[in-house]
């Protein structure tokens, strides 16, 4: 009888596609916290909403129209 020899194919493991997909995290990840914080500028003062007050002091009502 005729040995018949059966060779075991060694599977490629997906580990490529998860370091490819850990470094495409990564690069997002950079590009969010560093690249749009460059562009955002900070601001430690409120917004100026008073208005200013006329010459006698006090704030004058609009004119009435007839």
């Amino acid at each position: 009888m005729a040995e018949i020899r059966v060779e075991q194919v060694r599977k490629r493991g997906l580990g490529w596609l998860w370091l490819l997909l850990l470094l495409a995290l990564l690069a997002l990840a950079a590009w969010y916290f560093f690249g749009s914080s460059a562009s955002r500028t900070a601001s430690t003062t409120a917004p100026d909403t008073t208005t200013a007050a006329p010459a006698g002091g006090t704030t004058a009502a609009p004119a009435r129209t007839p």
